[in-house]
């Protein structure tokens, strides 16, 4: 026997406030403003369910028109249980997204997305240092640099734009040299790394670069004779970077992109 219930009188929260949800197990309803039963649910511990819930970007969405909240019945800890009530309340509301497909995600290849990212770059002066590879057999890495000066940097605006491609995209920026106070990134992109890293007086070298095009995105660059004179002038440039060299064209295959 199933209970007569009441949804309105049920314990609720809006669903951007899923993190508080309580750890019971129980039946779950997704409710719009008018009370409307949009989705029917089962968890053995409803916090934890909706940590990552398959249809949370949808109601996302949904939510923006309707506000949308998580009602809750608290039930017993037993999976058969939970699948029968689940099953009864279901066929008894008729919930408009159950049994509806999930919406697919939309995916961005890493490749569109670094294009992307290196236009925000190229905005904040981040400069093409050059590129090297370890040895004979193996993909080059392309060395970024971004200005900073004393304690002074863009080091927040670069992570910014890193941690939204991580969130977002298929690319993945991996943070190292955490001890620095300025950030320290890397990614790899159809097979080549690009490295992002500070450098304390970027500022003085910036007039003495030129234009090159890195996955069709226009940026600042070092060249000959100046890069010569500036690894001389900053030797730890090639004790960071062994067998750095002069970038002179981009060495990352276009599988998706044509031009920006």
């Amino acid at each position: 026997m199933y209970p007569e219930i009441n949804l309105s009188s049920l314990p609720s929260l809006s669903l951007l406030n899923k993190d508080q949800l309580p750890h019971c197990s129980a039946i779950y309803f997704l409710l719009d403003c008018e009370n409307r039963v949009l989705y029917v649910g089962k968890a053995r511990n409803l916090c934890a369910r909706w940590k990552d819930h398959h249809r949370f970007e949808q109601l996302k969405k949904l939510n923006r028109k309707s506000n949308i909240k998580i009602a809750w019945l608290v039930c017993e800890n037993n999976k058969e249980l939970l699948d029968q009530t689940e099953r009864y309340f279901i066929e008894l509301y008729q919930p408009l997204l159950n049994k509806t497909p999930v919406p697919a995600k939309k995916i961005i290849p890493s490749e569109i997305a670094l294009q992307k990212t290196l236009i925000k770059l190229s905005k904040l002066n981040v400069i093409i240092l050059g590129i090297a590879s370890p040895d004979n057999s193996s993909q080059p890495t392309v060395y970024l640099k971004y200005p900073v000066l004393g304690r002074r940097g863009l080091s927040g605006t670069v992570s910014s734009i890193f941690k939204s491609d991580n969130r977002a995209t298929c690319l993945r920026w991996k943070k190292y040299d955490t001890r620095s106070k300025f950030n320290f990134w890397e990614t790899r992109c159809n097979g080549i790394t690009i490295d992002v890293a500070p450098f304390d007086g970027l500022v003085f070298v910036l007039e003495r670069t030129k234009i090159q095009k890195l996955l069709g995105v226009e940026m600042l660059c070092l060249k000959d004779p100046e890069f010569t004179e500036i690894v001389q002038l900053w030797p730890f440039i090639e004790k960071q970077h062994p067998g750095v060299s002069v970038f002179k064209q981009d060495p990352i295959p276009r599988l998706w992109t044509k031009s920006v």
